[in-house]
């Protein structure tokens, strides 16, 4: 059946007079009476009847008339929706995140991305920030969420969390129940992070700082790895605050402030900064930037 004939037949039962109706569709008048001829020989039936000057719906009318605008209601809905999901992000997005990052920020945000672009297929690489940079730069990672400093002339770093770091105790140890100072944590064994890391150069430049010197026993870039084994019994380690809380809450990790005062890490954004993300990069800074205005502000 003829979209067009059901649309003229529409404004003239809106209108009441062919006149009124082709005006309102920029028509002329003959290809209204036509259109309506047509449209009634197709449906079988007499749709309008003169009266007073007025063409009104016969009861065949009125009820086709109901049955026309529900369908084009439904058309219109139906080309809403394609449109959207012709529109919609689809194809790989690659993401790059630290380890704590992974378990602490991406959790919130990757159910809601799928459920709204269901079509899009995130890949994570768990890595320490100077390889997730590298592999933004190298542009086999789209986005990044890498501890800072980054400094790279290629890529755009926005700052996202700002997460306090803590000394991190087996709870029997008798540090886990006092006061510290510099002095107590002389020949007391360290599980660190990796020299070379981000964070690891955080570290040291804050313990030089305080005039404290770490017997460093173990090296790793694994924080899950480092509070198992400080639960053994290896050793104490300094770690993101956030990282240890179900374990605290569970009694089988203490911490106490790093002596000196609070030392904190922060982690931000990375992407290129000479290239458009994607259109699934794109969707992923939009949901990224209802939690963190700023990454809104910085795209600006």
């Amino acid at each position: 059946m003829d979209l067009t004939r059901i649309r003229y037949f529409l404004a003239v039962a809106r209108r009441g007079q062919v006149t009124a109706a082709a005006r309102e569709l920029c028509v002329t008048q003959p290809a209204v009476s036509i259109a309506l001829q047509r449209l009634e020989k197709e449906v079988g039936a007499a749709l309008f009847e003169r009266r007073a000057g007025r063409l009104s719906l016969t009861p065949a009318g009125v009820r086709f008339a109901a049955a026309a605008e529900q369908a084009l209601r439904r058309l219109e809905e139906g080309r809403r929706a394609a449109v959207r999901v012709s529109e919609a992000p689809s194809g790989p997005l690659r993401l790059g995140a630290t380890d704590v990052a992974s378990i602490h920020l991406l959790p919130d945000l990757l159910p809601e991305f799928h459920r709204i672009y269901p079509d899009v297929e995130v890949s994570i690489d768990v890595d320490s920030s100077r390889p997730l940079v590298a592999a933004v730069v190298a542009e086999s990672l789209d986005l990044a969420l890498a501890t800072l400093p980054v400094d790279h002339p290629d890529v755009a770093v926005t700052a996202l969390t700002r997460e306090p770091m803590t000394l991190v105790i087996p709870p029997t140890h008798p540090l886990a129940r006092r006061r510290l100072t510099a002095r107590d944590l002389e020949d007391q064994p360290f599980l660190l992070y990796r020299r070379g890391s981000t964070t690891r150069a955080l570290i040291d430049r804050e313990l030089a700082a305080r005039r404290i010197e770490p017997r460093v026993v173990m090296e790793t870039g694994h924080p899950e790895a480092m509070k198992r084994l400080v639960a053994a019994g290896l050793g104490i380690a300094i770690l993101p605050k956030i990282s240890v809380a179900d374990e605290v809450r569970r009694k089988t990790l203490a911490v106490r402030p790093i002596p000196g005062g609070p030392l904190f890490r922060e982690t931000g954004l990375v992407r290129r900064r000479d290239r458009e993300p994607s259109p699934a990069g794109r969707a992923f800074l939009a949901l990224l930037g209802r939690r963190f205005p700023q990454i809104t502000r910085s795209a600006k």
